[in-house]
């Protein structure tokens, strides 16, 4: 669960086949804080007893399963784990498209989670990053555009938290700033204003220094950033970014089909057909299904 969306994601997409098998309870290993207790596959043990109830009985009895889970946890970290668990499979309970309904609902359980993991774990540990920045996610997929100040302070506080402990350029690091350009980002916050797009591109730009993650890791960011680009009516800095974000691809194991084309598509919805038309022509589409290359050849915008 490399951010909450993501592991929603991860769970509708995988096969619902057997219940996995269970996950003791271990005290968390600083190292990775998503591995052992904290994995997808923990998180859904957890949560599966809690789920059936409110499958059977609706929000009352969900809540009533959930206090009896919380009554016999052992401590704040154990609470924050139930927590969670709850919150993320009521999202993956309660979604379509739009993720809207289901972070409404799990958005009260993020929140205590958070509240927990700051009385059961360090200020400076990652695990409070993780809630920190869970709980600003869900917020954002629950409210968009009028997504709280507070939640803004969340991601601040776990980008730093990441900053000291992993460096300014661990994925992890930048996945923080990248949620706060996702949020400032909106378009009824920029009012069109260029200081704003300019302030929220910057956020973006450190992506351009970021170590290597897991392939694919930084796809879905770069990505992100064009796009926000494309729909600030600046097609020529989004195509400027991709000639930047091409110079790092084999550096960062970027797929650049994938990211190519979802400009392309970009550029053409929003009226640059001869900007974004090169890059969807070009496209390999069996190379882009299983995640390839095009060859070697870095994918350009029209002139």
């Amino acid at each position: 669960m490399k951010a909450l969306a993501a592991a929603v994601f991860l769970v509708l997409v995988s096969p619902a086949a057997a219940v996995p098998p269970a996950v003791p309870f271990a005290p968390l290993q600083e190292a990775d804080p998503f591995e052992g207790a904290w994995s997808p596959e923990a998180l859904e043990q957890a949560a599966e007893p809690i789920i059936e109830a409110w499958r059977k009985g609706g929000p009352q009895a969900g809540d009533a399963a959930l206090e009896v889970a919380l009554a016999r946890a052992d401590g704040a970290p154990e609470r924050a784990r139930i927590l969670t668990a709850y919150g993320v499979y009521l999202m993956v309970e309660n979604t379509s498209e739009d993720l809207t309904i289901g972070s409404t609902l799990a958005l009260p359980y993020m929140q205590r989670a958070l509240d927990e993991g700051r009385s059961g774990f360090p200020a400076d540990s990652r695990m409070l990053a993780v809630l920190l920045h869970d709980a600003a996610t869900t917020e954002f997929m629950a409210r968009g555009p009028d997504t709280s100040a507070t939640a803004e302070a969340w991601l601040e506080e776990a980008h730093g938290i990441r900053r000291d402990r992993l460096g300014a350029s661990h994925p992890e690091t930048l996945s923080s700033l990248v949620k706060l350009a996702e949020i400032r980002g909106q378009p009824q916050r920029l009012e069109n204003d260029p200081a704003r797009i300019d302030a929220v591109s910057r956020l973006y730009e450190r992506l351009l220094t970021a170590e290597p993650g897991e392939e694919g890791d930084l796809d879905y960011a770069f990505a992100g950033w064009m796009g926000f680009l494309v729909d600030a009516r600046r097609p020529d800095e989004a195509c400027a970014v991709l000639q930047k974000v091409n110079q790092q691809a084999e550096r960062l194991r970027l797929n650049m089909d994938y990211i190519g084309f979802g400009l392309g598509e970009k550029l053409m919805e929003a009226g640059y057909e001869d900007r974004g038309k090169p890059l969807v022509m070009e496209l390999d589409v069996l190379s882009f299904l299983t995640g390839g290359d095009r060859s070697g050849n870095p994918p350009r915008c029209g002139p």
